[in-house]
């Protein structure tokens, strides 16, 4: 693998593992904060994305303090964030974006590959094409400018571009559009609203008319609502938008909101982010596995790390524990793999998942030796 801030190699040993979430990434390697008047606001390297050029950015949470802009964090620790990503790389370890960066690297210093490629492929279908990073169309492109390369085809809106920072603005896909010649479709009809949200809707984008409702709902007379959203109002917007439902009967569980951030929904449903149990990820490890079994998705490799990491922090009170004996971690796989075939088919009331599939995991630390479930 190549490295995104040169044409040094990464020297990794181990097979490359795509890690998203922070309980992937090992602990011997520690955050640092993000500057030294906030000692609180803690920096991990792997959340730095990597851009064209080898530029770097920081999503910084939407809660830190103003003035710890994301210039204040990448100017202060664009070298720390550069070696440590790249001693992660040499582990075998990447995030989604440094995927993306090596795969840029590698068609761009190695051109055979790049020309195999694109001859290989027949045509590209990019669906959602407005949530396309600057990296994935650089790719793209350069694929397309091989002598033998495929056909494209790109279905998207892009009013609804909310990866800016990744470089998925409409005036970057609109250009590359133009660029490489593709002919415009435009799609008009909506399978999901009424006629009525559609005569609202079109009215904040740039569309001068609405879609044609095509969906089994195009005929609901219920009237859309425009609501302001202002924070002080919070608990009042949420208890209005309950009633709104129970007028239109529609059960809460059926019902969602889209919310920009997680700090966002948080507040939504009446609790601060850190209010949250030590233990809440294992309901989302155990849920997408669950799904991953009955879509007959999986499971894969990392489905089973994952299940491991669950039982080991019931039984052991570490997901990754560091002195367990080769016979308990026997039996954390083995109890990961009944784990997964007991648990409860995903259907039904979510709290009544979630409790059954709490118990299943509780049987299933149970036959850890010498590790008390927590």
């Amino acid at each position: 693998m190549v490295s995104p801030f040169g044409h040094l190699y990464m020297g990794c040993t181990d097979r490359p593992q795509i890690a998203g979430e922070d309980r992937d990434w090992p602990d011997d390697i520690p955050d640092v904060p993000a500057h030294d008047d906030y000692p609180g606001c803690r920096v991990k390297a792997w959340k730095f994305d990597v851009h064209v050029g080898g530029r770097l950015t920081y999503q910084r949470p939407s809660d830190w303090p103003q003035p710890l802009t994301e210039d204040v964090i990448v100017a202060g620790l664009t070298e720390w964030a550069k070696d440590t990503k790249q001693a992660y790389w040499k582990r075998g370890l990447l995030s989604f974006s440094d995927v993306l960066w090596v795969a840029y690297r590698v068609l761009h210093l190695h051109p055979q590959l790049a020309k195999a490629i694109a001859a290989r492929i027949d045509e590209l279908i990019v669906d959602e094409v407005q949530d396309t990073a600057e990296l994935q169309l650089e790719c793209i492109e350069f694929l397309r400018a091989q002598a033998t390369h495929p056909r494209l085809v790109i279905v998207g809106d892009l009013g609804q571009a909310v990866y800016e920072w990744a470089g998925a603005t409409p005036a970057r896909l609109r250009q590359f559009a133009v660029d490489q010649m593709l002919e415009t479709l435009p799609l008009t009809v909506n399978y999901r609203s009424s006629t009525r949200i559609c005569a609202v809707a079109h009215r904040f984008c740039t569309r001068p008319d609405p879609d044609r409702a095509g969906g089994k709902h195009a005929s609901a007379a219920e009237p859309p609502v425009l609501w302001r959203w202002e924070r002080n109002k919070q608990p009042e917007l949420v208890e209005r938008f309950r009633e709104r439902l129970a007028r239109a009967a529609i059960p809460k569980r059926q019902a969602a909101v889209l919310a920009w951030t997680n700090t966002l929904v948080d507040r939504l449903n009446g609790r601060k982010g850190s209010d949250r149990p030590v233990g809440s990820w294992l309901l989302r490890v155990l849920g997408a596995a669950a799904v991953e079994r009955d879509e007959r998705m999986g499971p894969t490799g990392d489905t089973f790390r994952r299940l491991d990491r669950a039982v080991a922090f019931v039984a052991l009170g570490s997901g990754r524990p560091t002195n367990s004996t080769h016979e308990q971690r026997e039996r954390i796989r083995t109890a990961s793999a009944q784990l997964l075939g007991d648990l409860p088919t995903v259907e039904g009331e979510l709290r009544a998942w979630n409790l059954s599939a709490r118990d299943v995991l509780g049987a299933a630390a149970m036959a850890v030796p010498d590790g008390p479930p927590q």
